[in-house]
């Protein structure tokens, strides 16, 4: 079998891109190849033993995490960076683990290991791991789907919980984590739908982004003092947290950071918090002019005048039925009400002048918009599959180029009502003409 076959590579060759998903049994890696890319493996491949020769010094982090069919993996000895033992992967120091057997059960990490690199990804039959007090980084993709995992112990020394490091792990019950963690970095627990609750220590300053992702099982949550950051979709469909404590130290809180979370009753901002407040359960930045996050269970809102922003605040909240949009929202960003579908009519006062790329996608329920002549930008796909529109208020005297804003709507079954004296234009409009009917705006 020519191996070659089944392998890519870049850089003339030095590199080793991909291995492709056919390939089985024994790698041995060309003594050409001096790094081997992270996305590599990504295929899967059924390798039960890989050989890696003295050329390759350079390792992608969390390369080797899909290799859960590992049994075997020899280095030669003149390697400068890596040697095994007892099939064991580890940096030339040892202080680095990057992979175990893939079908190991349980483990103690020696105590020489500094930093666990992708090395348990995929290994089915982990159920539970201690973490000794001399690691001090789990790095990116290190117990990368471990469907058996159910516990994890991480004793005080881990500073770091790397990204995906426990990603896809969807029998994790319990984790505990030290109080000398100061960073859960992106997707780090992502897809952990077991997991009930997690204690987030004194220390902890940044939750990077997806990093909670479809945890829904997720019950509470206690998020320190120290805290400073929360990332972008950070909760994202966490659907059993019901209340969220944002403490004082908080000072960056992405618009998405818990979108998705439909069972979110209320988040509660501590009053000496300097960057955000709530009213109502409702997410605010200090000084109120952006809306970061709404109960989903809210059914009618009037937005206070003076708020500029509502970028993802009100997506997904499938029981809003009603909107109004005040004049200080200039704009109304992207995916702003995206898949709201309980949503069936918005009014939009004088002011707002542009409505964004899905501002209003999915609302599959919105039967009535109404559109003051302030605004003069409408994305093509700001009314994207909503196709139970009856009833569009058009308040510009003269017909708006708004063709491809309203190209994907059934017209012929929508009324289109336009100020008073300027009926017979729009008649004329060789693009509103196709409207079921053109009326009259009363009052």
């Amino acid at each position: 079998m020519d191996q070659n076959e089944y392998l890519s590579f870049t850089q003339g060759g030095r590199r080793l891109a991909e291995c492709s998903s056919d390939m089985t049994g024994k790698l041995t890696i060309p003594d050409s190849v001096d790094n081997i890319c992270f996305l590599a493996f990504e295929g899967w491949p059924d390798l039960t033993s890989i050989e890696i020769p003295s050329s390759v010094t350079d390792v992608d982090e969390g390369t080797f995490a899909y290799l859960n069919g590992l049994t075997e993996i020899i280095v030669d000895e003149g390697n400068p960076s890596f040697c095994a033992k007892d099939a064991f992967l580890y940096s030339k120091d040892m202080t680095e683990l990057l992979r175990v057997p893939g079908d190991i059960e349980s483990y103690v990490i020696p105590s020489h290991v500094k930093k666990i690199n992708g090395a348990f990804g995929g290994c089915d039959y982990l159920t539970s791991i201690e973490i000794p007090n001399s690691v001090t980084e789990i790095g990116d993709h290190a117990f990368y789907q471990c469907d058996s995992l159910e516990s994890v112990k991480i004793n005080d020394g881990v500073e770091i919980i790397g990204s995906w490091a426990f990603a896809g792990c969807q029998n994790l019950r319990t984790i505990e984590i030290p109080g000398s963690v100061t960073k859960i970095e992106s997707f780090a627990f992502d897809g952990c739908e077991s997991l009930t609750n997690i204690d987030i220590p004194e220390g902890v300053i940044k939750i990077g982004i997806w990093a909670f992702n479809n945890c829904s099982s997720l019950s509470s949550i206690e998020i320190p003092e120290s805290m400073m950051e929360i990332g972008d979709n950070a909760f994202n469909h966490c659907t059993g947290l019901t209340t969220i404590r944002i403490p004082s130290g908080v000072s960056s809180i992405d618009p998405g950071s818990f979108s998705g979370c439909t069972g979110l009753k209320e988040i509660i901002v501590d009053e000496k918090n300097p960057h955000y407040c709530s009213r109502d359960g409702v997410l605010y930045s200090k000084d109120m002019t952006k809306i970061l996050w709404v109960p989903r269970d809210l059914e009618t809102f009037s937005i206070p005048e003076g708020v500029k922003s509502i970028k993802g605040a009100f997506t997904d909240c499938d029981d809003l039925c009603w909107i109004m949009i005040p004049g200080s929202v200039k704009e109304i960003e992207d995916e702003s009400f995206s898949c709201c579908s309980g949503l069936t009519a918005v009014v939009i006062l004088p002011g707002v002048t542009s409505i964004c790329y899905f501002a209003f996608n999915l609302c599959i329920n919105l039967t009535s918009i109404d559109i003051p002549e302030s605004v003069t930008e409408i994305d093509e796909f700001a009314f994207f599959m909503n196709y139970d529109i009856t009833a569009i208020h058009l308040r510009h005297k003269k017909p708006a180029n708004f063709s491809k804003a309203f190209r994907y709507l059934d017209l012929p079954s929508i009324t289109l009502y336009v100020p008073w004296g300027s009926k017979r234009l729009y008649q004329r409009h060789r693009f509103y003409r196709k409207f079921g009917r053109i009326e009259v705006e009363k009052g």
